[in-house]
């Protein structure tokens, strides 16, 4: 399915902590990001999931945290569309923000662990095992929470998420949210062409095309804006799509490597140790002891 230009939701919460829950047809296929931290939790529903760079599928009992600016969506699959379908989704979604903080307390040792945990929620994080438990209690507790009582059971969840022994980050380690650097409709065009086409060849010359900008320029603005040169940020991105193709699926080496863009097997392999410091058949063997 092409995704559209990330759109920014502004819910306008009075409240630093807002539990809601849905429960319709199907999710609205929205490729989305807000400034608020996100736990969704799904009840009912299937189909595939885009947090960040990252495309798996999601299932009913998942649990995610995903982070502030962090563009996601959720796409059913084809069954719900169907009219003889009886199917439905729901899900139950805790947003929050952390203002109530100081910038220098969320900065201070005390809260190292915390930082720790929101940066790895830069890239959505897949919670299981006992925390998921655990921290489903705890959301469920919030419904009937006011004042003083509502922040504690944040903590609550903040602490069990920060113990978790059992999870999964979801875009790669070498993801750049280009929605942090910059809301501007170029940079979102930009990222969404890198998604829909990093399979394909992309040359400098055709996303400078797409910025409206001359090579030399379209360079010096995105480095700008997201700290690395364009086409590193390219490689990062295939090769964290080619560390999931490892893990998830049976590919050989050089199938992935011409799956996700690159149309030279040594090349593909300096660039993944480069990045990994492990050669692809090692990474894969690794993931599997």
């Amino acid at each position: 399915m092409k995704k559209t230009s990330a759109e920014e939701i502004l819910f306008g919460y009075q409240s630093p902590i807002n539990l809601s829950t849905s429960d319709e047809k199907y999710f609205k296929p929205l490729w989305h990001f807000h400034s608020e931290y996100e736990l969704v939790y799904i009840q009912k529903s299937f189909g595939k999931r885009f947090i960040g760079d990252h495309v798996g599928n999601f299932k009913a009992g998942d649990l995610y945290f995903i982070g502030k600016q962090l563009p996601h969506m959720w796409v059913n699959d084809n069954l719900f569309f169907t009219d003889s379908n009886k199917l439905t989704a729901s899900s139950m979604v805790l947003h929050f923000n952390l203002d109530f903080f100081s910038k220098d307390f969320l900065k201070s040792d005390f809260c190292s662990e915390l930082g720790n945990l929101l940066e790895k929620s830069n890239l959505g994080i897949q919670i299981k095992g006992e925390a998921k438990q655990r921290v489903l209690e705890k959301i469920n507790e919030i419904k009937s929470k006011k004042g003083l009582e509502l922040y504690a059971a944040l903590i609550n969840i903040l602490q069990i998420l920060i113990d978790a022994k059992k999870y999964k980050t979801l875009s790669s380690s070498g993801y750049v949210n280009a929605f942090i650097h910059s809301n501007s409709k170029r940079i979102n065009t930009i990222n969404e062409y890198i998604v829909n086409n990093f399979r394909n060849t992309i040359s400098l010359s055709d996303v400078a095309d797409l910025a409206s900008m001359n090579v030399t320029s379209f360079c010096r603005y995105f480095k700008m804006k997201t700290n690395q040169p364009f086409n590193q940020y390219l490689i990062s991105f295939r090769i964290g799509h080619a560390k999931r193709l490892l893990i998830h699926t049976d590919l050989s080496v050089s199938q992935i490597c011409f799956e996700i863009g690159f149309n030279n097997l040594a090349n593909f392999n300096r660039h993944f140790k480069k990045i990994t410091l492990l050669t692809p058949k090692d990474f894969r063997k690794k993931q599997m002891n």
